[in-house]
């Protein structure tokens, strides 16, 4: 194996290690945690990258990931999917996010704080998590904004509204981990209070354990969290597609990167 081929076995391993650590944890709480269904809601949105991708003219190296063909159906949107990605989603956008909910509920910031340095420590997170790939040459962001971009017209140009549009994505995870450790927390120190019955759709959703509650079915808590996600991945779509067809990704970092033929533009 290629030495760059590594990255494939790095990123396994890392997935397998949290796979193991979440059946650890949830075999000692005797339930399947909140942060076990937000990483397979995050797991089952790893297709949606390929589609990411080509909204912003996006290129893997194929010589540093296995890919699938560029001919299969919305996987080969962005010029081919890395075979691992179901393996990169879940670590991605829940273990550095489980830590970032567990030090802010620590600090006993209520609620809406939490959401509120969600947001911007979800952007920060991203931009910290993407810089170091680009300068490996894992992948390039081949067109960006001009004037909204770190690293300008370089391979490692990188658009300053991703780590914003996908902040929103980074949030979600952190906020649902912190409202189930807040309510362990409660649990524990005795000042939790009972759960007021209602019969709306929004208390009904809050009481499933993927999302902060206490409802352990498992059909319901899978299909709600797996949905949940795709909304959420959603929303940073739409700027993002609004961008694109408006033609405004001019700034060309390596149009053709790792040999890859340049994308149609704009569309």
């Amino acid at each position: 194996m290629e030495p760059i081929r590594l990255m494939n076995v790095l990123l396994i391993g890392i997935f397998l290690a949290a796979v193991i650590w979440l059946f650890r944890g949830d075999r000692q709480a005797g339930h399947v945690r909140t942060v076990t269904w937000l990483f397979l809601g995050a797991t089952s949105i790893s297709w949606m990258e390929a589609v990411w991708d080509w909204v912003l003219y996006y290129r893997f190296n194929p010589d540093v990931f296995w890919l699938w063909p560029d001919t299969i159906p919305v996987l080969g949107m962005a010029g081919g999917w890395p075979i691992i990605m179901p393996m990169i989603y879940g670590p991605w956008f829940v273990l550095l996010n489980y830590v970032t909910a567990k030090q802010l509920v620590v600090r006993n910031m209520s609620l809406k704080n939490i959401a509120f340095f969600a947001l911007i420590l979800g952007a920060v997170e991203e931009f910290a998590l993407e810089i170091p790939f680009l300068f490996l040459d894992v992948y390039a962001y081949t067109r960006s904004i001009p004037g909204a971009n770190f690293f300008t017209g370089t391979q490692q140009q990188y658009p300053f509204e991703v780590p914003i549009l996908m902040a929103p994505v980074m949030a979600f995870i952190t906020v649902f981990i912190a409202v189930s450790m807040r309510r362990q927390k409660a649990l524990a120190d005795g000042t939790a209070t009972a759960a007021r019955s209602t019969n709306t759709l929004w208390s009904k959703f809050s009481e499933l354990r993927a999302f902060g509650g206490s409802d352990d079915r498992k059909g319901i808590n899978a299909i709600s969290v797996i949905v949940a996600s795709h909304i959420v991945f959603c929303i940073p779509m739409i700027p993002a597609l609004i961008i694109r067809f408006a033609g405004w990704r001019t700034q060309i970092g390596d149009i053709a990167p790792f040999g890859y033929m340049p994308y149609t533009f704009p569309f």
